[in-house]
């Protein structure tokens, strides 16, 4: 087994993430809109009461969730709740673990608290976050799909050996049905394989057998449920790719991936070094960089919001890669 820190504060830690999903419940349902709200949200309302017919369902388990609420705008903000609560366990989680030795560990608890609360915070706040989650919203539900899937590494992290495979099975059949469900699981398929490989490794697993399982687990999960619940197979993999493609063409997403998602790459491999190194003149300067893109990506007009917004797409997914990367060098 490796070195995982015991979860000593994990009282604390669901109390804080609690209060955290009760405020983010307040404002999301006080703004939640009280109709379908015009483009998607309406399109899907009323393929899904049954009001239109469309051969292929692009987003069925979303679907599945959404029928059980009526197809109510109240599935933004349940949405809304989960994500804030899952990403403050995912940057306590990560910060706690990245700061070791006898001096720094004893603010380690601490750091990682507050540096939770300033990324749930941050992201609950971003303009295509609160509109995504007060209205029906696949970016939303794909967010808090994601985003749960993630949190899963940490009971894998402080499992047994016994149990640890439940988790990896878990990870696997999660990210395999977010698959079926969104091409943003393609493009996420990096970072949760490099997650579960880590984690594999320092828990003293191998971790490319268990990175394997991983992947085929994910890829059965998916071409068990994906033909069965979309109904044209092959015509909702030529959505998702219609669908990625708009992403991947939007002018700007470029801008996107360089001031959202590479500095949260880029931060998970620098933190230990950052947290646990004599700070030198390079450090600093490269933590001076990476703060000025951070601004960048969440209060100016190059924010994933505002470049993404002419196209109607909310990037909800890297406003969260935005606000861990803020809480990052919060905790610097």
């Amino acid at each position: 087994m490796g070195n995982f820190k015991s979860a000593d504060g994990r009282r604390t830690d669901w109390i804080i993430a609690l209060a955290l999903g009760a405020v983010s419940a307040l404002l999301y349902f006080a703004l939640m809109a009280t109709y379908a709200f015009p483009g998607e949200g309406a399109h899907l309302t009323t393929i899904w009461l049954g009001l239109d017919t469309e051969a292929v369902n692009a987003h069925p388990l979303m679907a599945a969730f959404a029928r059980l609420l009526g197809c109510s705008n109240a599935l933004g903000p349940l949405c809304g709740i989960v994500s804030v609560m899952a990403l403050y366990h995912l940057v306590v989680f990560f910060i706690r673990e990245r700061i070791s030795g006898e001096m720094l560990s004893m603010y380690a608890d601490r750091t990682a608290r507050i540096a939770g609360v300033v990324a749930s915070v941050l992201f609950m706040l971003t303009p295509a976050v609160m509109e995504a989650f007060t209205h029906l919203s696949a970016y939303a539900f794909d967010a808090a799909w994601a985003l749960v899937s993630a949190t899963l590494l940490i009971p894998y992290a402080r499992s047994g050996k016994g149990t640890g495979w439940l988790f990896v099975l878990a990870i696997s059949m999660l990210v395999g049905l977010g698959f079926a469900d969104s091409p943003m699981f393609a493009l996420l398929l990096p970072v949760y394989f490099a997650g579960v490989w880590a984690v594999s490794a320092k828990r003293g697993a191998k971790p490319y057998g268990v990175a394997f399982v991983f992947l085929v687990v994910m890829f059965v999960a998916f071409f068990i449920y994906a033909p069965a619940a979309s109904g044209d197979f092959t015509g909702q993999m030529r959505a998702h790719w219609e669908e990625a493609k708009v992403w991947l063409t939007a002018e700007g997403w470029f801008l996107v991936a360089s001031f959202a998602v590479l500095p949260f790459i880029v931060a998970l491999y620098s933190s230990y070094g950052a947290f646990n190194e004599e700070s030198g003149v390079a450090q600093w300067m490269y933590h001076v960089v990476i703060t000025f893109v951070a601004i960048l990506a969440l209060s100016t007009p190059l924010s994933p919001s505002m470049l993404m917004r002419p196209y109607g797409i909310l990037p909800v997914v890297p406003c969260a890669f935005a606000a861990f990367t803020a809480a990052y060098l919060f905790a610097y």
